[in-house]
């Protein structure tokens, strides 16, 4: 016969939970967000990445003007050393191509978070 009675561990904390006037409570489990509500999440953590990159890329351009006039400052006699080669290369990156390219992938997470996505379980 096996003994049903509660370990001497459980026997206690039931004692002390009865003795603050609370019962023991059973664990939940954590409710999980709707997939529409991830979605949404998603999204705005990646408008907020778009709009940090696109402020990290106009401090690149800022810095690129920079790069531009100590090249133009150079003297003649440096015009062809290593660092006016290095200066042309910075001068020459095309930066606002990528800031242009981020304006349309805004414009498309906009969209994207405007979808209609279904809620299941028959509620559509």
């Amino acid at each position: 016969m096996s003994n049903l009675a509660p370990s001497p561990g459980a026997a206690k904390r039931i004692g002390r939970a009865s003795e603050r006037g609370s019962s023991i409570r059973r664990c939940r489990v954590a409710k999980k967000n709707s997939r529409a509500k991830l979605w949404q999440s998603s999204i705005e953590r990646a408008k907020q990445q778009v709009s940090d990159l696109q402020s990290t890329l106009e401090s690149l351009i800022e810095l690129q003007g920079e790069f531009e006039e100590w090249r133009e400052n150079m003297p003649d006699s440096l015009s062809e050393s290593p660092t006016a080669l290095k200066l042309d290369e910075v001068m020459e990156l095309d930066i606002q191509t990528a800031i242009d390219g981020l304006s349309d992938l805004d414009s498309t997470l906009d969209e994207w978070s405007e979808a209609d996505l279904p809620k299941g379980f028959g509620r559509d």
